[in-house]
């Protein structure tokens, strides 16, 4: 977030403001966010996280939809089709890299015994999808 807010400050962009919250945070956390939206001029809302708090965000807002706005977004959650079915997300737009290399991540994924996959959700969820 800190490298986008230079980089827009750097190209003249107005960024009205920066909200952070996670899934673990309280509901209250959640609504203030929320509200932070709903009283903001802002047209565009760029919005790095991944479905799962997204999908609270969205639902915090549509219990009082704010006017339509327009939605940036990371690869975690803007190929989600449920996400934009909300009367408030006007459209939207993602950015995803294109490839990213980890030098040693290979060699450790497939490495991993199935017990130490077992122990994780995100190493279960993602075992699941590449090895079907």
């Amino acid at each position: 977030m800190a490298s986008f807010l230079a980089a827009a400050q750097n190209e003249g962009i107005c960024v009205e403001y920066s909200e952070a919250f996670f899934w673990t945070d309280s509901h209250s956390k959640i609504q203030r966010v929320a509200d932070v939206i709903r009283r903001s001029t802002a047209m565009v809302i760029v919005a790095f996280t991944d479905t799962t708090e997204l999908r609270l965000l969205l639902q915090e807002l549509a219990r009082d939809p704010p006017s339509p706005r327009q939605w940036i977004g990371s690869e975690g959650w803007i190929t989600d089709p449920q996400l934009m079915s909300f009367s408030f997300c006007a459209g939207a737009i993602g950015v995803a890299i294109q490839q990213f290399l980890i030098p040693g991540l290979s060699d450790f994924l497939l490495d991993l015994s199935p017990t130490e996959v077992a122990d994780s959700s995100v190493l279960t969820e993602f075992w699941e999808e590449a090895f079907n």
